[in-house]
């Protein structure tokens, strides 16, 4: 490249960063809000954002009408069950749980719980484990999509986690243990992530994720997420 391509792929680089910036936080402050596409009574929220970069780069627009066929790929997270329907913005599926999973038009995917948030024997903490566990599994059936519709990578990858005010890290099993400090503010967005490609290995995907993880562990004092194995793979321990 010379440096007049050089200085156009910057350019462009930048921009699309400031439109998923921009992005994220309009649909945020919209969830944190309480202006979902499905009504979830619950303040404490788990937010995924898979962005394929197709969405800012081209200005695809997909025919939403094949949907249909994606139905078991978009399972809300930690539900058991789930329906699908068209709407305004796109397709989604939807839980009682107050769960939902709604790709737009431009095949961002768009994840929401609130679940693993509600508080249990009237404590409120974040079960580390199972979030990780929540979240591996669900990208692993939302980026399949991406797949299918030969969306181009890269894909990225913003979690944020709203409603937490005075929330502790539940560190073992729904235990607390350790560096009980509970949460200050009450928006979390963690360390965001990138996958180059879209078929990952056990290795890779654990790579990506790790950083992110992480982040969670250290906004609660801690170094890092222990959930993983010397080589690097995920393995709850």
């Amino acid at each position: 490249m010379d440096v007049d391509e050089l200085r156009i792929s910057f350019t462009l680089a930048g921009a699309i960063d400031q439109s998923i910036k921009e992005f994220i936080e309009q649909r945020v402050d919209r969830i944190y809000s309480g202006k979902t596409p499905i009504p979830i009574n619950q303040k404490s929220k788990v937010i995924l954002h898979l962005i394929p970069i197709s969405a800012f780069k081209s200005g695809l627009i997909f025919n939403i009408k094949i949907m249909d066929q994606f139905k078991i790929n978009l399972k809300p997270m930690l539900s058991g069950g789930w329906n699908c329907q068209y709407s305004i913005d796109g397709y989604i599926g939807f839980s009682k749980e107050g769960s939902y999973t709604l790709i737009f038009r431009n095949g961002i995917i768009e994840a929401v719980t609130t679940d693993l948030l509600a508080p249990r024997n009237g404590k409120t903490y974040i079960p580390s484990a199972l979030f990780e566990k929540m979240i591996l599994e669900s990208f692993e059936g939302y980026i399949s999509i991406f797949t299918k519709l030969r969306f181009p990578p890269p894909v990225f990858i913003v979690i944020t986690i709203v409603g937490i005010k005075n929330y502790f890290l539940a560190t073992s099993e729904g235990m607390l243990w350790g560096n009980l400090i509970p949460f200050s503010g009450d928006i979390l967005t963690l360390a965001s992530g990138k996958v180059e490609k879209l078929n990952l290995n056990n290795v890779e995907t654990s790579q990506v994720f790790r950083p992110i993880f992480d982040s969670l562990w250290n906004a609660f004092g801690y170094k890092e997420s222990p959930n993983f194995s010397h080589d690097g793979n995920w393995m709850k321990k």
